[in-house]
C-alpha cells in the first residue's frame, strides 16, 4: 500500500510541474483526444454512447473485447447484452495541430460492466435481524472450526466469511431435499430459501457499492462443456446470476481452462491472489468461485512519527522486531476475558477490530468460547473514551480446504453419493456432490490502511448415483490477537483472522 501511495503523490506533482512549467502559447500542441468517461455502467439491454473529447479528430474506430457481453457500433454506442465486464478498445486519428500534416494515433480504452438493473446504494442496510444473527453466528463459527489446529500450531489464520458464505449460496440454489436441510440447518438456521437470497443479496450489494473504500465483488460458476457429462439447469444459473450477479462460462476443463479461471481471480482479487488451481480432475463438472477484494485507507492517516520500530511477542515467545502503528482511537472494548479496540476506515462503513486476550488467556482458549452473539456484544460494548492504541504492520496470505469445517458444522450429505443437487443438474452417473472447497486470503496492513483479498472456490464433482477525560485505556497488540473487519451498522465480519507471528 506504501507503493500505491508514493506513485500517487508523485504522479500529482508531476502533472503540478508540467501545467505550471507549460510556457504561453503551447496550448495548440496539446491536443490529444480523451474520453469523456473512462468507465460505463450500463443496465442489461440499455445502450449507451462512448464520448470521444478532441479537436481535429479524423476517424474513430471501436472494438469489444467481448461480444457475449457487450456489443459496439461504428459510432461507439454500446449495447449491454448480459451481465458481465468488457472493455471497450478505440482507436482515434488525428491532427495534432492545424499544420500537421500527418495523423497521429490515440488508443484508449473504456471499461464497461452489464449489471442487471442500475444499482444505487440505499442508505441503511436492509436485511432482517435474524439474518444478521445468523450470518453473526455462522461466521464465527466458520473461523473458530477452521482456526482451530492452526492457531494450535500457532500459525496465523485469515477467513472470509462473507466469501465463503456467498460461494455456499450459490450451492444452496441447486440443492434439495436432506441436502438442502443440511446446508439450510448449517449454515442460515430457520430462514428458508428465498429470503436466506434477499438478504445475502441486498447485504453483498451493500457492502460493493460503498464510495469510501474500494469493494469488489465477483463469482462464477465454470461447466465443463462436454453435455453428455453433464447439464446444468437454466433455472439454477438464473437464480444465481439474479441474486449474486454470477457469470457462467462453459469450457473444456483442459490446461487453458485452469489458465482461464486463474486470470479471472487474479482479477477479481486486484492482483493479490493470483491463483486458486493447479489442475482441473477428471471427473470435476463445475467449479462455483466467489472473489472479492477489500481496499480501506484508514480514516485518520498516521503521521510518520506514529510509526516506530517496537517488539512483537509471538506465540513462540520469540521477540520480533515490527513497525508499530501509535494513535490514540476513542472506541474501547472489553469483555470478560478480553479487550479491544475500533478504528475506522475512510466514510466509517468498515472498521477494523483488534481484540487482545487477558494476560493468561491464549488466542486458542478466547476463539473456544467465542459465538456470533459474543462478537457482536463484544462490538456493541463500545465505550467513547480515549485508547492509547498499538497496531503491528502485517501481511500474510492463509489457504486453506473448508471440507472438514463444513463437515463439523453438520453438513456431511452435500459430500456423499447420496447428495441432493438435482436443483443444480445431473451428469452421467447420475449426480453431482460437493468435492473440493477451496479457500484464500491474503491481507496487507500498514500505516495507510488495509488490503485483503478473498476467494473460495466449489467444485462439483459426478458421483455414483464524547471522550472521557480520565486515565486513558491502553490496547497494545503487541502479542497475539484476534481481528476482523467489519461493516459498522450490524457489526458483521467481511475478514476474521488471527495474528500469531507477524513474520
Amino acid at each position: 500500500m506504501k507503493k500505491k501511495g508514493v506513485q500517487l503523490l508523485a504522479g500529482i506533482m508531476a502533472c503540478a510541474l508540467l501545467v505550471g512549467s507549460m510556457p504561453a502559447g503551447t496550448a495548440e500542441a496539446a491536443n490529444v483526444p480523451k474520453l469523456k468517461s473512462k468507465k460505463l455502467t450500463i443496465t442489461k439491454g440499455k445502450s449507451k454512447t462512448i464520448k470521444v473529447k478532441g479537436k481535429r479528430i479524423k476517424s474513430k474506430k471501436f472494438k469489444t473485447s467481448k461480444k457475449s457481453i457487450a456489443t459496439v457500433s461504428k459510432k461507439g454506442k454500446v449495447k449491454a447484452k448480459k451481465v458481465g465486464t468488457c472493455k471497450i478498445k478505440i482507436t482515434v486519428k488525428y491532427r495534432k495541430t492545424k499544420k500537421a500534416k500527418k495523423l497521429s494515433t490515440k488508443k484508449l480504452t473504456c471499461k464497461v460492466k452489464v449489471v442487471e438493473q442500475e444499482m444505487f446504494r440505499p442508505s441503511s442496510l436492509a436485511i432482517s435481524d435474524n439474518f444478521a444473527k445468523q450470518a453473526a453466528d455462522t461466521s464465527v463459527k466458520l473461523t473458530r472450526i477452521n482456526a482451530e489446529k492452526p492457531v494450535q500450531d500457532k500459525g496465523n489464520v485469515l477467513i472470509s466469511p462473507e466469501s465463503v458464505l456467498t460461494a455456499m449460496a450459490m450451492v444452496i440454489n441447486g440443492a434439495g431435499g436432506d441436502t438442502l436441510t443440511e446446508l439450510q440447518k448449517a449454515l442460515y438456521g430457520d430462514i428458508n430459501v428465498a429470503d436466506f437470497n434477499k438478504n445475502m443479496s441486498a447485504y453483498n450489494d451493500y457492502l460493493v457499492l460503498s464510495k469510501d473504500v474500494q469493494f469488489h465483488m465477483a463469482n462464477s460458476i465454470w461447466i465443463k462443456d462436454k453435455k453428455e457429462e453433464v447439464t446444468i439447469k437454466k433455472s439454477f444459473l438464473d437464480t444465481n446470476e439474479k441474486y449474486y450477479h454470477s457469470q457462467a462460462y462453459t469450457e473444456p476443463f483442459n490446461a487453458d481452462t485452469v489458465g482461464k479461471i486463474n486470470k479471472w481471480v487474479k482479477e477479481n482479487t486486484k492482483n493479490m491472489i493470483p491463483s486458486i488451481i493447479s489442475n482441473i480432475p477428471e471427473d470435476t463438472r463445475m467449479y462455483l468461485i466467489n472473489a472479492l477484494a477489500f481496499e480501506g485507507r484508514w480514516n485518520t492517516q498516521y503521521s510518520s512519527y506514529q510509526v516506530q520500530k517496537d517488539t512483537f511477542t509471538d506465540a513462540n515467545g520469540t521477540k520480533q522486531t515490527v513497525n508499530m502503528l501509535n494513535s490514540t482511537e476513542y472506541s474501547y472494548l472489553k469483555d470478560e476475558k478480553a479487550t479491544g479496540v475500533m478504528k475506522n476506515y475512510e466514510g466509517g462503513t468498515y472498521a477494523f477490530v483488534g481484540i487482545l486476550p487477558n494476560e493468561g488467556v491464549s488466542v486458542s482458549d478466547y476463539l473456544k468460547v467465542m459465538t456470533g452473539e459474543s462478537f457482536v456484544k463484544l462490538l456493541g460494548s463500545e465505550e467513547h473514551q480515549r485508547v492509547l492504541t498499538k497496531i503491528p504492520e502485517f501481511s500474510y496470505d492463509y489457504t486453506t480446504n473448508m471440507v472438514e469445517t463444513m463437515k463439523a458444522m453438520g453438513i456431511e450429505k452435500a459430500f456423499t453419493n447420496g447428495a441432493d443437487f438435482s436443483n443444480m443438474g445431473t451428469t452421467k452417473e447420475g449426480i453431482l456432490k460437493i468435492d473440493d472447497i477451496l479457500h484464500k486470503t491474503h491481507i496487507e496492513l500498514d500505516r495507510y490502511g488495509t488490503k485483503a483479498a478473498a476467494v473460495t472456490s466449489i467444485s462439483m464433482k459426478a458421483g455414483s448415483a464524547a471522550p472521557s477525560e480520565d486515565k486513558p485505556k491502553e490496547v497494545y497488540l503487541n502479542r497475539p490477537f484476534i481481528y476482523a473487519i467489519v461493516e459498522t451498522s450490524k457489526n458483521l465480519p467481511i475478514f476474521m483472522g488471527v495474528v500469531n507471528s507477524v513474520k
